[in-house]
Formats: C-alpha cells, structure tokens, sequence
C-alpha cells in the first residue's frame, strides 16, 4: 500500500528523463532549504562495478565493517529465531498458561513493530549510531533479565516485548541507516 503514495527516489526519475520541476519538487520536500535555478538540470553520476559484487564489500578499507555488520545481524536473527520459537515452550514449561505464554511471544512481535516505528523516527532526528548502540544495549539488557525472570511472569512478559522491540527493529532496519 505505501508503494502507492512514496515518490520515486530522485537518482531513479533523473535515470528515467523525468521531467527536472518534479524531481526539483521532490528535493525541496525533502530539504525546504535547498533551491534551484529555474530550470533546473539533474544529473547522476553512476560507477558501474565490474566483477564479483559481493567482492566490492571489502574493498577500499570496507571489511571490518562488512564483516562486523554480517556477524551483528547474524546473532540478531539467531536471537530473533530463539525468541520466536522457544519462547512459548519456555514460558510454559515455567508455569504459565498456553494463552499467557502466547500473549507473551505475541508482546515480543507488537514491541518489533513498535520498535521499528520508533527507533526508525529517532534515527531520523539524531545520530543514528548512538540510537542504534543504545538500542542494541538495551536489547541486551532485555535478554539477560529474560534469562533472569522466569519466577516473574509479569517482568518476563515485559522483558521479551522490550527484547522484541530491539531484536525485531534491529531485524528491519539494520541497514536502512
């Protein structure tokens, strides 16, 4: 449905001879600051890779962040596959009941898409670094009292849907920024 109402990105319609007000239109919506002479001329300027493309990943300095990235999202799936699977058994073979356990790992999906809403929009307002690292923290905290709560249902089920919040967001918008 949001494909409907989202613009094309401004290097895909001057790709596409749109016409330059439109793209010009667009770009002012995304920065009121920025003006053009009338009328204006947009051009992209486009390196066409060669070879391998996986290859370019490390290159120029690139790998510790490739491989950093690759490693980061690896153990954010590995926990969102654990959390999704295991939960409901876990929660209930510590005593609570089927629809408690359900309801619980139902929390761990709403915080995902919560998360991704909100840590999304606080990326956009600040350094996403710093939103990104505290949201990771935090997660991780989450895990541990996870680990720590099973007596407590209510701070177990408050846990795993802050855990979703960060595991899920991690999940969707990892590398967005």
């Amino acid at each position: 449905p949001l494909a409907i109402w989202l613009p094309e990105s401004p290097p895909f319609l001057v790709l596409k001879a749109a016409p330059a007000e439109r793209i010009a239109r667009l770009l002012e919506k995304v920065d009121p600051a920025w003006s053009f002479a009338y009328p204006p001329h947009f051009t992209v300027e486009e390196r066409k890779l060669t070879g391998f493309t996986v290859r370019h990943l490390f290159t120029h300095g690139r790998t510790a962040m490739t491989l950093l990235l690759w490693v980061a999202q690896f153990m954010n799936l590995l926990v969102l596959l654990f959390m999704l699977n295991w939960t409901p058994s876990l929660l209930r073979d510590a005593g609570m009941s089927m629809q408690a356990s359900i309801w619980t790992t139902v929390g761990f999906s709403v915080g995902g898409v919560i998360g991704a809403i909100l840590v999304g929009r606080l990326m956009d307002l600040g350094n996403p670094f710093i939103v990104l690292s505290m949201t990771l923290f935090g997660t991780a905290c989450c895990i541990t009292l996870v680990a720590h709560a099973i007596g407590n249902p209510a701070v177990l089920a408050i846990s795993i849907g802050i855990t979703g919040f960060g595991v899920a967001y991690c999940l969707y918008n990892f590398f967005w920024k």
